[in-house]
């Protein structure tokens, strides 16, 4: 496959004196130090919270089996369908609590080091590519400090992308191995089967890999074999994936298993939509690829609902002349065509799926780091050929080392002042609404933010404000309703839940919160139907029988109490219900309650 640039023999006096290709590479791995060190301070932020600090079934070994039958967020959303199947991205998660408890430091320093080790990939992936170790070199130097890889690199929770991107390449790579027909064929096969069940288990991109594969047999040309033809290649290109394509059949089995089902897009999202929407997409990666600044967590980008020129169609025009560059350049180079093909299948898994993703969180960074593989190559290429007018020369030349390192420096001082609004929740959440000021996810964030630093006022105006700008959200009415519960506004606290539960009847929460709600208001016997039906969908909700017991026990049921108080102790022995459970048999015996019903 090494096609494309051909390393020459001829130096002058442009060149420097030493390999430029070693320079750069250790000019990649030190900037990526240097660009991420800053990081190592930072502390928990934005989904490390639940899916981390609050999450129990990442804090305990005893919780390892069950990573591989539930989905990712099954521990915050039992009753809800999942849509991320990640067993080995929740082992990663469990190896590092045993190893640094939430000490945020550890946690850091092992994702600054997953992306070090995809740097070091790049470099061998793309020296497989085009046959020079300089552009390899730039092309790694390119990935290890470009900005666009922050979210995936300051934020704890985004090392799936790096774990998938390892596993992704090693699974390549050694099929590429195996491929050449050197010794080991057989155990290198296996071995890039592997990486590649491993992959797919730690992040539903990488089911692109046999395309990949595929094309890369396409584009293979063996000089002994000459120039095939159409139907040999095609054979050969299908024979070489069936053995990735069973494992892909069976991950995909064991997903629809875990998930119950394959995938479970939101109902109001049609393929119409989806189709009018990707053009303003890809117009979106391709500008955070070629231009990564300013750059957040959330972004004004949403669902195309009324195609206008400026969401749809000059977006289709650039697409489509973005598609016709890369064909011409396919066309013209195998080195440059390969590159292509990381840079495209990747990236249609968050392109075709963004179904599954609420309005306000269809576009993110972080799907572009597998993709900007294939852009940091087509670059590197580029800038060679540029250099030495189609040639290449084994070291780089003064000129072209120059121009690298000034694209280098600014990258890397692009990531280092970007990275700071990683650094806690409040900067965070201020640079989403700064970033995206129509976003209600951004404001709700931020709202959260607030409520945690005891700022109900600010809180409540950001709440009111997302909702404002989404109001058929279930999150922004679920929250706004929990925020006016919390502060004992019950009668403005009911109309959220209820259309909140009119959004997503299947969220045991809200009906569990209502039903509280509704207790306070003193509409006993709803509250009690209520808190029934929150049990229903969740049996082990936290709380759940202990918020029905109090509700029983104000109804004066008093038996309906006691069992429900037990049956909350049988969940968390710790919880507060021994004492009303106490009370109860207390009562129910005739004695006198050890206290008053709270």
């Amino acid at each position: 496959m090494g096609a494309g640039l051909q390393a020459g023999t001829a130096t002058d006096q442009r060149t420097a004196r030493l390999p430029g290709h070693a320079i750069l590479l250790a000019a990649a791995l030190l900037l990526t130090v240097v660009a991420y060190v800053g990081t190592l301070q930072f502390q928990f932020v934005y989904d490390d919270l639940p899916q981390i600090v609050h999450n129990p079934a990442v804090q305990s070994w005893h919780f390892a089996a069950g990573y591989f039958t539930h989905h990712v967020w099954s521990h915050v959303y039992p009753t809800w369908p999942g849509n991320y199947y990640r067993p080995v991205f929740l082992l990663w998660l469990l190896l590092n609590w045993t190893a640094f408890g939430l000490q945020p430091l550890g946690w850091h320093l092992t994702t600054v080091a997953a992306h070090l080790g995809m740097v070091a990939m790049v470099y061998w992936l793309a020296r497989r590519i085009t046959g020079d170790a300089a552009a390899a070199a730039i092309a790694a130097l390119l990935f290890g400090v470009h900005p666009i890889h922050l979210e995936t690199v300051a934020w704890i929770s985004g090392v799936s992308e790096p774990l998938l991107g390892l596993l992704f390449i090693g699974a390549f790579m050694f099929y590429a191995k195996a491929r050449d027909g050197q010794e080991h064929r057989a155990l290198r096969l296996m071995v890039s089967l592997l990486l590649y069940a491993l992959a797919l288990l730690s992040k539903e991109t990488a089911i692109v890999l046999p395309a990949l594969i595929f094309g890369n047999e396409w584009l293979r040309t063996d000089e002994r074999e000459g120039r095939r033809r159409t139907s040999e290649k095609l054979r050969a290109a299908a024979v070489a994936i069936v053995p990735y394509a069973a494992i892909s059949v069976g991950y995909l089995a064991l997903r629809a298993f875990a998930l119950k089902g394959a995938v479970h897009p939101d109902a109001e999202v049609t393929p119409a939509t989806v189709l009018l929407t990707l053009p303003s997409l890809v117009w979106f990666y391709a500008r955070h690829l070629v231009a990564p600044w300013p750059l957040g967590l959330f972004y004004d980008v949403g669902y195309v609902l009324q195609p206008t020129a400026a969401n749809f169609v000059l977006p289709l025009l650039f697409a489509l002349l973005s598609g016709a560059a890369l064909w011409v350049a396919a066309r013209r180079s195998r080195a440059a065509a390969a590159a292509i093909l990381w840079l495209v299948l990747p990236l249609l898994p968050p392109l075709g799926g963004i179904a599954v993703f609420a309005a306000g969180d269809i576009a993110h960074d972080r799907y572009l780091y597998l993709p900007s593989i294939g852009f940091c190559i087509l670059v590197a290429i580029a800038l060679r050929r540029l250099a030495n007018k189609g040639g290449a020369a084994p070291a780089v030349p003064v000129a072209q080392f120059a121009a690298v390192g000034v694209i280098g420096l600014a990258l890397t001082v692009a990531t280092m002042v970007q990275s700071v609004y990683w650094a806690n929740n409040l900067l965070l959440y201020h640079r989403g609404v700064q970033m995206a000021p129509r976003n209600a996810l951004a404001r709700s964030h931020l709202a959260t933010e607030m409520l945690a630093r005891n700022d109900i006022t600010t809180a409540l105006r950001l709440y009111q404000e997302a909702h404002d700008l989404d109001p058929n959200a279930w999150s922004s009415n679920f929250i706004l309703g929990y925020t006016n519960f919390s502060i004992g506004r019950f009668r403005e606290a009911e109309p959220y839940f209820r259309r909140g539960i009119e959004i997503t009847p299947t969220n045991a929460n809200q009906y569990f919160y209502l039903g509280l709600t509704l207790m306070n208001l003193g509409r006993l016997d709803e509250a009690a139907s209520t808190a029934r039906r929150a049990i229903q969908l969740w049996d082990k909700g936290p709380g759940f029988h202990y918020g029905l017991g109090l509700i029983l026990q104000r109804k004066g049921d008093l038996a309906g109490a006691r069992d429900q108080y037990a049956a909350e102790l049988k969940i968390d022995p710790n919880s507060g219900a021994r004492q009303q459970l106490a009370e109860v048999e207390a009562l129910l015996a005739g004695g006198t309650p050890s206290s008053r019903t709270q």
